[in-house]
């Protein structure tokens, strides 16, 4: 069974909950701490501090935007909430309890000092760690913009689990009609689906495929694994990966007066596991981290050709020294063929691929949009997700697509538009003279007509400008409290309220 991730300090994150879809928030502003369900701002980005010495396996769960720790207790309220301190209780240490079945991939906050873990239901809470368990206690990590670097195959360290010989497929020809022999080629086309699947760390979910040239262990002999470098190889953590692929196999083949010759491919069909280690980058500030994994995979190897001939015998003809042993009739023998191997993965033949497609990764291409909050800018489009993220994936490739289509739209536009301008430039050579008579005169209207607008627009002017400035400060304000449920005078609107917890708490509650 894989191992759970826990990202490294350096790595931040959103806290999602399983059954509520809500994230946490850490601020200054009043409510300082809650939940919140919907874009990404800066205030709900956290990030792991592991412990050491006495704490060493639990973790303080602080905030980017505060720099305050999450704490968890049952004897004052509230009982869940965050706070300046940085490990100073027992309470703000935190064990990451993961999932299994179903919340594989999501995980309990665990207190292990008051015995209890972090749920979110109207509010955020705790409840017994001893209870039963429920998704309102699981959490998920929505991780920030990560880039794929790259995949090293631990090859020497392979496990070949089976080799299995598969038909690929058979034909015959007949010469039963003729006294000479018959010379004709045997073309065999089969498809085969092969499967992959990168068994992945727990925890660290991947929506969206990736793709990359570096190639992908297979099977090449009894005990011989190397890496297959293809044309394009796409994945997906924790998914099976199907690829097509069509053998074609063309054999020359000579049929001798009345008999008949089968051609029969077969190849090995092999199984394999190869441990792996992948490399990611921050794509805010460039930090690399490694990851494990196993990759499992099939694929076909060892193809070749047997032909069998066979004597025909006319039923109506009576051979009283005729054997009926089929053995003394029939001759087999292994031939050279031609062997023709595509995959569906593979990219059109002749493509010109740029240097840069080296490493290409889906989430590379799209343009990626900004939030700002305040006076911080955050990035709005996360490749890792923890699992718990489609809305967003699906919402990025609807707006490529109509950014595919538009562009098509505007080229063809932009070509008629060329294709019309040389009955355009004689129509206004011929017309070139009247205009320039009719221009004179509209152009002595005009300015008597201007002196005597300017002083109009001047005024319209200054009062568009008023309630511009009037307008802005009204968004100005309602941007800045309107998130969390606040009014513009700063108080708390207790009907849109994130949180019911006590805001007015003090520090001298831990006294």
């Amino acid at each position: 069974m894989a191992e759970f991730y826990i990202p490294p300090k350096e790595i931040s994150f959103r806290l999602k909950n399983k059954s509520t879809n809500k994230v946490l928030f850490s601020r200054e502003k009043t409510p300082n701490f809650g939940q919140f369900e919907g874009d990404a701002f800066a205030d709900q980005w956290w990030h792991l501090v592991p412990g050491t010495g006495e704490y060493d396996g639990w973790y303080l769960v602080k905030s980017d935007f505060t720099g305050k720790v999450l704490f968890s207790r049952t004897k004052k309220s509230p009982h869940v909430d965050h706070i300046d301190g940085d490990g100073k209780w027992a309470d703000q240490w935190f064990k990451i309890e993961s999932g299994t079945g179903d919340r594989e991939n999501w995980f309990r906050i665990k207190n292990t000092s008051s015995n209890t873990v972090v749920d979110s239901g109207d509010d955020v809470g705790n409840s017994s760690a001893d209870g039963d368990k429920s998704d309102d206690q699981y959490w998920c990590f929505e991780f920030e913009d990560i880039k794929f670097v790259g995949v090293d195959y631990k090859v020497d360290e392979h496990k070949i689990l089976s080799n299995k010989p598969e038909a690929i497929g058979s034909e015959t020809v007949t010469n039963e009609d003729t006294d000479s022999d018959q010379s004709t080629t045997i073309t065999i086309a089969q498809t085969k689906t092969t499967t992959t699947i990168h068994e992945h760390t727990h925890g660290l979910g991947v929506k969206g495929s990736f793709s990359w040239r570096f190639g992908s262990p297979v099977v090449i002999g009894e005990n011989n694994v190397t890496i297959e470098v293809s044309q394009n190889n796409e994945w997906k953590i924790g998914e099976n990966v199907d690829d097509t692929k069509t053998f074609t196999v063309t054999v020359p083949v000579v049929a001798k007066p009345k008999s008949k010759v089968t051609a029969t491919v077969t190849a090995t069909k092999s199984e394999i596991e190869v441990p792996y280690t992948m490399t990611w980058k921050s794509a805010k500030t460039g930090y690399e981290f490694k990851t494990q994994g196993t990759y499992k995979g099939t694929n076909y190897w060892n193809v070749h050709t047997v032909l069998k001939r066979d004597t025909m015998y006319d039923p109506d003809e009576e051979d009283e020294n005729r054997d009926l042993d089929e053995d003394e009739d029939s001759q087999e023998e292994e031939v050279e063929a031609e062997v023709r191997v595509e995959s569906a993965g593979d990219s059109a033949k002749g493509e010109e691929r740029s240097l840069d497609d080296e490493n290409l990764q889906e989430s590379e291409e799209r343009d990626e949009g900004y939030r700002e909050d305040e006076n911080y800018t955050q990035n709005d489009g996360y490749g890792l997700d923890g699992g718990c993220n489609d809305a967003v994936e699906e919402e990025v490739e609807q707006e490529i697509e109509e950014e595919v289509e538009q562009g098509g739209e505007e080229e063809v536009e932009q070509q008629d538009e060329e294709e019309a301008e040389p009955v355009e430039e004689v129509e206004e050579v011929e017309e070139v003279e009247e205009v320039e008579e009719v221009e004179e005169v509209e152009e002595e209207v005009e300015e008597v007509e201007d002196e005597e607008e300017v002083e109009e627009v001047e005024e319209v002017e200054e009062v568009e400008e008023v309630e511009e400035v009037e307008q802005g400060g009204e968004d100005e304000a309602s941007q800045q409290y309107g998130q969390y449920g606040e009014d513009e005078s700063g108080e708390a609107d207790d009907s849109t309220r994130e949180d019911g917890y006590d805001q007015e708490r003090r520090c001298s509650e831990w006294n």
